[in-house]
């Protein structure tokens, strides 16, 4: 505009800001690495620095502990390098399947091979070392009924702490050796009792006395708190009892996490608590932090269950893949392996760890190092003709009602054997009586039914009737993504002398049929521990060789797919060539059907010669005369 004053714009100084910028730059970018790396040298933070600040479960955790194994046979005898210094003293003892029987075993990843403690026409279960390891505490039937144990290492004197037909197991020991907690199955319900070792004559001082089952005692090595396995509040969780207080004596320090939890176990110096449970729908270990009781636990490590080193360095783990136990030890405050991984040869059946005189006591009472364990089946087979080898037959079951009495010739040997001794320690004749055994390859599948393994002859299925009239029951696993089934079987003399209690609550697939949609979608419910005495026959049939067979995708919805009561013995075959064994190629691959056009007699229609159209004539147009209006005089009207 005319006569406006121009005003001057100031140039901001673009320049020193950026040079300014790109100093920064270059000091964040050489400073930085050197914060980084000083800080990845500070020492690793100690087991207290890391249990008070628990991961939320809404937030992923990082992985978890789990050993790296590239091949299985190493872990049969050979030696795994452990990934730092550390050698745990002390000695493993625990309990596993050894034949037809439980018994006692000693070991050492380092420097004791796996060897046998006991071993007598009866079983052994659940060992705990005392706290100078001079004495082992276990349960055992030698009697004929379940009883608390002592073995003295220093005289070999063995003392019987109870004598009562009931069942009693789990010894666990106060930190000065005069007492043992145990659990005791009386009527009708497993609760906690104490025992001094003073004086036996003292009748025991029940430690709970409920409704709920509250098993697996842990006496805190600081003397007034014993942790065990509870389901007062409706499913499985660690709680703790103060020996020093009567009126709220029991806490609930689980409160919800890892459930169903199992197995606690202490730390030497008593301020930290271990129990198995599952997170992710995976083994895990978790523990709690004492010091800092309103904190959850955190899940710390892979695994089923642990014990502790003598020192509380190490985390000796047993981790199951459904019947196949490992054990791996690990470092608590770095979660590296501090111990070899080894496969064990049979399941577990409980396990401890300590130091002291036992390191030094155990060697006289080892009688078979390295152990051996006995087979418990002979398998001959007929051989095939010349002209068909690598063919099997099938052989018949005697005095079994099944539809097709007929099972594989390699596998016949071991179905008697496992027979004759689940009826031995149930006291019926579970097998007596299946729904299939071989089935033929003519039979129609199931629907979505996939790798039969009835039609190979390696198979058998349960009868499932005994479910119905209270005599089996199963529980649920999953296991690798897929849902595995353990079959248990009630005993026929229920007054102690044959199974155990049970401790895991079973799977109704029967529940989906109550009208709930909840547990129809989930394909049935978890139903309250039936009272009795049971036999693990799922474990028992492993002995053998059985393994259960996973259940198929669509088993919440079809009631067959189930497959609960399915048991092959593979011999590390695959489906494939299991039924190879039996039938010619052509036979297994079954082509898929293609549709052929069926040639229809059709009628065709007549054919005619070409003519040509004849055109028909066209109207002419003609011309039409316009029409104009005529006038028309009015009336009255001279006419011209």
């Amino acid at each position: 505009m005319a006569g406006s004053p121009k005003v001057s714009k100031k140039r901001k100084p673009v320049g020193w800001l950026t040079f300014i910028f790109a100093l920064l730059v270059v000091l964040l970018w050489n400073v930085i690495p050197i914060i980084r790396d000083q800080w990845l040298l500070l020492p690793t933070p100690t087991l207290p620095a890391l249990l008070p600040t628990p991961l939320p479960l809404e937030t992923p955790e990082p992985p978890l502990a789990r050993p790296e194994v590239s091949n299985l046979n190493v872990a049969l005898g050979e030696s795994i390098a452990p990934q730092n210094d550390s050698n745990p003293d002390g000695i493993m003892v625990f309990a596993m399947s050894d034949g037809p029987f439980i018994h006692l075993f000693a070991f050492h990843p380092t420097h004791l091979p796996l060897s046998r403690l006991t071993n007598h026409p009866w079983d052994d279960l659940h060992p705990a070392i005392s706290p100078d390891g001079s004495r082992i505490a276990y349960a055992s039937r030698r009697n004929g009924y379940w009883d608390i144990y002592i073995l003295d290492l220093r005289n070999g004197a063995l003392t019987r702490v109870t004598d009562t037909p009931e069942y009693d197991g789990w010894p666990s020991w106060s930190p000065d050796g005069q007492w043992l907690a145990y659990e005791t199955y009386a009527n009708g319900n497993l609760d906690i009792f104490i025992q001094s070792l003073a004086d036996l004559s003292q009748a025991p001082i029940p430690l709970t006395n409920s409704s709920s089952a509250d098993h697996s005692p842990a006496w805190s090595p600081l003397g007034q708190e014993i942790a065990f396995v509870s389901d007062r509040s409706g499913q499985d969780e660690i709680w703790t009892a103060r020996l020093d207080q009567i009126g709220e004596r029991y806490t609930n320090v689980s409160l919800g996490v890892g459930s169903p939890a199992h197995s606690p176990s202490w730390s030497p110096d008593g301020h930290f608590l271990t129990w198995g449970g599952r997170y992710n729908a995976a083994d895990t270990i978790f523990v709690w932090d004492s010091t800092f009781p309103q904190k959850p636990a955190v899940a710390a490590f892979a695994g089923s269950n642990a014990v502790w080193s003598p020192d509380g360095k190490v985390l000796l783990t047993r981790q199951t893949d459904f019947l196949q136990d490992h054990l791996a030890g690990f470092e608590v405050s770095s979660k590296k392996l501090a111990l070899p991984f080894w496969v064990m040869p049979a399941a577990i059946h409980g396990m401890d760890w300590k130091g002291g005189q036992i390191n030094d006591l155990i060697m006289a009472y080892l009688l078979d190092s390295p152990a051996v364990l006995p087979s418990l089946y002979s398998v001959q087979i007929t051989l095939a003709p010349q002209s068909q080898p690598n063919r099997f037959g099938l052989v018949s079951l005697t005095d079994v009602n099944v539809p097709y009495p007929y099972l594989h010739d390699a596998v016949d040997e071991s179905f008697a054997a496992l027979r004759r001794e689940a009826a031995r320690q149930s006291g019926w004749d579970i097998l007596g009586n299946l729904e299939n055994a071989y089935l033929p390859i003519t039979e129609p599948p199931h629907p979505g039914s996939v790798d039969e393994w009835l039609l190979t002859g390696r198979a058998f299925a349960i009868n499932p009737l005994p479910i119905q009239a209270g005599w089996m029951t199963i529980t649920r696993e999953e296991r690798g993504g897929q849902t595995y089934w353990r079959i248990f079987i009630r005993a026929r003399y229920q007054d102690g002398s044959q199974g155990q209690p049970m401790k895991d609550h079973p799977w109704s697939l029967d529940a989906r049929y109550n009208g709930d949609p909840r547990t129809y979608e989930q394909g049935g419910a978890f139903t309250p521990i039936p009272d009795g005495y049971w036999i693990d026959f799922t474990e028992l049939a492993a002995r053998f060789g059985w393994q259960p067979v996973a259940a198929l995708q669509n088993w919440r919805t079809f009631y067959p797919a189930a497959r609960f009561n399915q048991f092959v013995k593979t011999d590390g075959l695959d489906w494939n060539g299991a039924m190879a064994q039996f039938y010619p190629p052509e036979a297994i691959q079954t082509p898929t059907a293609i549709p052929t056009l069926t040639l229809k007699p059709t009628i065709s229609p007549t054919i005619r010669f070409y003519r040509t159209a004849t055109p028909l004539p066209s109207p002419t147009p003609t011309s039409q005369p316009t029409r104009r209006p005529t006038w028309t005089p009015l009336p009255g009207a001279v006419q011209p």
